[in-house]
């Protein structure tokens, strides 16, 4: 169960990258296509061995969680097609204060320790990129 958030990390990384590739050749919208239609055979692998009928208020939620995903994925897309990762990776990685903030605000969640030098390593990697690009653009 430990290796699941590796797993995860991994594959968006793999899922990254491979977007800014296919975006350099194919338009937005089929990118978009492509990746949705990979997901959703994935998760139809999955999903038979762990599927609960939801109530029409879990039902409505998905709609509204997979239609705002879908336009953030697709804005991901187009960004990726018009700037390097490296420069997009700031605003990716605000995703995980996003995610702290709301699961304390709406769970009452305590953020534990590892979760907070977790937070610290990557923004202090993500500031080490950002640095690094700009010593290179000097040197250029």
């Amino acid at each position: 169960a430990s290796l699941l958030p590796f797993a995860a990390a991994t594959c968006y990384a793999l899922q990254q990258i491979a977007t800014r590739k296919v975006t350099a050749g194919d338009a937005a919208t089929t990118t978009l296509i492509f990746t949705a239609l990979a997901g959703t055979i994935i998760v139809c692998c999955i999903v038979p061995f762990f599927w609960e009928t939801p109530d029409w208020r879990q039902a409505l939620a998905m709609l509204a969680m997979g239609a705002i995903g879908g336009i953030g994925h697709f804005a991901m897309i187009l960004a990726l097609a018009r700037a390097p990762a490296s420069a997009l990776a700031p605003f990716d990685y605000s995703s995980l204060i996003w995610a702290a903030l709301l699961g304390v605000l709406i769970f009452d969640e305590i953020l534990p320790p590892t979760t907070l030098t977790g937070a610290a390593i990557i923004a202090g990697a993500g500031l080490f990129v950002i640095w690094r690009e700009r010593q290179a653009r000097r040197r250029d």
